[in-house]
């Protein structure tokens, strides 16, 4: 969220509650589900997430706010990223990458690389950036052999 300009100023204008309406406009929260009591029903039991009495709105939980985006957090983030290459260039989706990566848990993060062609239409680049929970388990994830290089078994199994 921390770089999410649009959502960022969804939480300044009403103490941090967003609209249900406007979380449907995710493309991920819609793909799990577009009915707002199934998507509330789901967080009633966060701790990360409050609903608003009206059940109409969700937001951080004050108690869990989200860190301070500094060059420290940064850096630290970047310290338990890593990038893997080597995924087909199609039909590679964001649940696939998940259930590759299922077991080199804990991981909060992957994003897709992906570039713009002469038409404009988005593309896949064929490689991603996982961020792990600590820098420990992307270190661990980094000493297995079968994930130093591109044509391993690791790779192979995806294809």
């Amino acid at each position: 969220m921390q770089r999410d300009k649009f959502l960022i100023e969804q939480t300044k204008l009403d103490e941090g509650w967003i609209p249900m309406t406007i979380m449907l406009n995710f493309k991920m929260l819609a793909a799990l589900s577009k009915n707002v009591d199934v998507i509330l029903k789901a967080l009633e039991t966060s701790d990360l997430m409050e609903i608003s009495e009206d059940k109409k709105k969700i937001r951080r939980s004050p108690k869990h706010p989200l860190p301070e985006y500094n060059e420290g957090y940064r850096k630290a983030q970047e310290a338990r990223t890593v990038y893997v290459k080597g995924f087909p260039f199609i039909d590679t989706t964001i649940d696939k990458l998940k259930v590759f990566f299922e077991p080199y848990k804990p991981f909060e993060t992957i994003v897709m690389r992906k570039y713009q062609d002469k038409d404009k239409v988005l593309k896949f680049k064929g490689s991603v950036f996982v961020q792990f929970e600590t820098f420990d388990t992307a270190k661990a994830f980094m000493n297995i052999e079968s994930v130093k290089y591109q044509d391993t078994e690791l790779i192979r199994k995806w294809a």
